[in-house]
């Protein structure tokens, strides 16, 4: 009986594996991943299948955990991809990151609290940004400059305008 049960055994181990990641295209319409299989057997072209309004692409040597689509052992798809290499600790239970390998960490914290912590500089694009504050904002930096535009704050204005001749400022 072991001996007619053990193809289908086999079958059923290798429907789910884990593989390494030696390369990763992020141009196509699914991110393909090229992954070395159980026995270093490379894998080309496996579906990297990443939650609906996030993707990364991984790293060289990122461990992916793969499914035979189907049932077919042929057709791996990769549900899950993870890096312990860049994986942040030491958070608390219920407490969310996101990362990536630069050192890069978005954290919302235990108490409701978010962190983002980055290397060289933050940069939002929007028509408008709104900050509400119900205590204060604090700016705890060496500058603060607005190079187009006017600083309105209630109660008073600051105007820097300059004279279309002399370049001079001209404060209202």
């Amino acid at each position: 009986m072991d001996r007619l049960l053990a193809p289908l055994k086999r079958r059923l181990q290798l429907m789910i594996t884990r593989g390494v990641v030696s390369l990763a295209d992020s141009d196509t319409m699914m991110q393909a991943l090229q992954v070395k299989g159980v026995g270093g057997l490379p894998l080309e072209s496996v579906e990297h299948w990443e939650p609906y309004g996030f993707t990364a692409t991984p790293h060289e040597g990122a461990e992916a955990l793969l499914l035979a689509a189907g049932g077919r052992v042929g057709h791996k798809v990769a549900v899950a991809v993870a890096d312990r290499r860049y994986r942040p600790r030491e958070l608390k239970a219920g407490e969310v990151a996101m990362f990536n390998s630069a050192g890069d960490l978005f954290i919302f914290r235990d108490g409701r609290l978010c962190e983002l912590t980055v290397g060289t500089k933050v940069t939002i694009t929007a028509p408008e940004v709104v900050v509400a504050a119900s205590t204060k904002v604090t700016l705890d930096t060496p500058l603060v400059d607005i190079p187009n535009g006017d600083l309105r704050i209630k109660g008073m204005s600051v105007y820097h305008h300059a004279h279309p001749n002399t370049g001079e400022p001209v404060h209202p």
